[in-house]
């Protein structure tokens, strides 16, 4: 009666959800697009580079922009791998299924076992629900809170470990480049 009247939004939610799993289901190849998702990092990086100011270059975050670029560029390469294999026609099956799995496993590279100092539940190093209120979300919370913290040497740790995240995604998208040649 007030919050959703004829259930308007829960069958809209409904829709898109089926569109997607249909989607995901009959696509020969993963459709995730690792260009934009680099290119959302690289924005979560400059927000991180502005808070840091003239720490930026201290905490190393000209680094983690250079892995984001890394991550959009091979997004870039995969996803123009897969428009050339499929528009030649079947591709054959072995190389899918490297292709399909290095595309699921992708986004797995920035999810670290310790997770976010203090927040260990939080286990991927881009994105996480603000600590102090818990609703809003942080970008790169470990970089970002350790500058809120004033503590550099946590903050230089956190990029590294985003860095090397961010590289573990690269790895994964050129092994799915790979296979779709």
């Amino acid at each position: 009666r007030f919050s959703d009247p004829g259930y308007r939004s829960h069958r809209a939610a409904a829709t898109l959800s089926a569109l997607l799993v249909a989607r995901l289901a009959n696509a020969d190849v993963v459709p995730f697009d690792y260009a934009a998702w680099g290119r959302k990092v690289a924005a979560f990086v400059q927000q991180a580079r502005s808070r840091a100011g003239t720490r930026a270059d201290e905490v190393g975050l000209a680094t983690l922009a250079r892995a984001a670029d890394a991550v959009t560029k091979a997004g870039e390469q995969v996803a123009a791998a897969r428009d050339r294999a499929l528009a030649k026609g079947a591709v054959p099956p072995a190389k899918l299924v490297v292709a399909n799995e290095a595309l699921r496993q992708a986004e797995r590279g920035v999810v670290l076992d310790g997770g976010v100092p203090g927040r260990p539940w939080m286990r991927n190093v881009l994105l996480a629900t603000d600590r102090d209120d818990g609703y809003g979300n942080t970008p790169l919370p470990g970089i970002t809170e350790a500058l809120l913290d004033g503590d550099l040497e946590r903050a230089r740790a956190q990029a590294r470990a985003v860095e090397e995240g961010l590289e573990r995604v690269r790895r994964a998208l050129e092994a799915a480049r790979r296979a779709l040649r």
